[in-house]
């Protein structure tokens, strides 16, 4: 299966905004991590669109998790544009992560909705 690579795109209502496509997962996180990297190191604020997204696994939730921490620690933002579709929400909530309803299982965990203060 092809996988096709993270489309950057500006967007002024949102910051920088990474749009995600594909079956993302282990065999693609690598480049996905590349495009988090450069991304995050030339903007201030970036939000992820995962709308596109047509599969996801583990590795890819454990590469958000740790870009929004580092993008943290550095003064940076990222943040989901949108809640996640049905492949990146099926696994955030086997993970625990969300509930069935969609609802963060703890307010740390309001990442995962894209509700952070973004108009839909």
């Amino acid at each position: 299966m092809r996988v096709h690579p993270p489309e950057c795109k500006m967007t002024d209502a949102i910051g920088h905004a990474v749009v995600l496509s594909g079956d993302l997962g282990i065999r693609t996180v690598a480049e996905l991590l590349q495009q988090l990297r450069a991304a995050l190191g030339e903007h201030r604020s970036v939000t992820l669109d995962c709308s596109a997204v047509t599969g996801a696994d583990i590795a890819v939730v454990q590469l958000l998790a740790a870009a929004r921490r580092t993008a943290a620690a550095e003064g940076r933002t990222l943040r989901l544009r949108y809640p996640p579709g049905a492949p990146l929400a099926t696994v955030l909530t086997q993970v625990g992560l969300l509930g069935a309803d969609g609802d963060p299982k703890a307010p740390h965990d309001e990442f995962w909705t894209g509700r952070q203060g973004l108009a839909a």
